[in-house]
């Protein structure tokens, strides 16, 4: 008798029942909480945003601070039309569970490597750094730069440069 007390609480959890619900209230939570942080992204990037976009892919948000929307050639600072969109994506940031921020920031491809390198990072921690004022904890954010190596358009036309000038925000439920 003993043993079959012991392993009932076992195969109530397996069968995904319980007494009190509060297993399929986890459970529950668990499968709403990755809609929760992509519809509030998409919420505060909005339909007509004129520097992001996103695109959901499994338990992860890309968005996509456009290059020639954001930054200037050479230039790590943000335009006030970014900030503000930014401001309003962080708004929204800090009211999900997401996990993770990744922020990485592009370049195009004129300049020296070592410039593009440093450039690409300045981009992403100026990012973080606009995030974290806003109130998402600097720990959940992650940077990095990876120059001119990813472009995603020509590197010889002068619009195809100011769409490669860009940062990459990947969020994870």
């Amino acid at each position: 008798m003993k043993k079959l007390l012991l392993l009932l609480p076992l195969s109530i959890a397996l069968s995904g029942c319980c007494v009190d619900g509060a297993y399929i209230q986890r459970q529950s939570k668990a499968t709403k909480a990755p809609g929760k942080v992509s519809k509030a992204v998409e919420s505060a990037i909005g339909k007509n945003s004129e520097t992001l976009s996103s695109v959901k892919n499994g338990d992860t948000t890309q968005i996509s601070l456009k290059g020639d929307a954001s930054f200037a050639r050479n230039s790590a600072e943000l335009n006030p039309v970014a900030k503000a969109e930014l401001s309003t994506l962080a708004s929204a940031l800090v009211k999900t569970d997401a996990k993770s921020i990744k922020v990485v920031g592009h370049t195009d491809s004129r300049g020296s490597a070592e410039l593009n390198d440093a450039l690409s990072v300045k981009r992403a921690e100026n990012v973080k750094d606009l995030f974290v004022e806003k109130g998402v904890q600097a720990s959940r954010i992650k940077t990095s730069g990876v120059g001119s190596s990813q472009p995603i358009a020509t590197n010889d036309t002068a619009a195809g440069r100011a769409k490669n000038r860009r940062v990459e925000i990947t969020v994870k439920n």
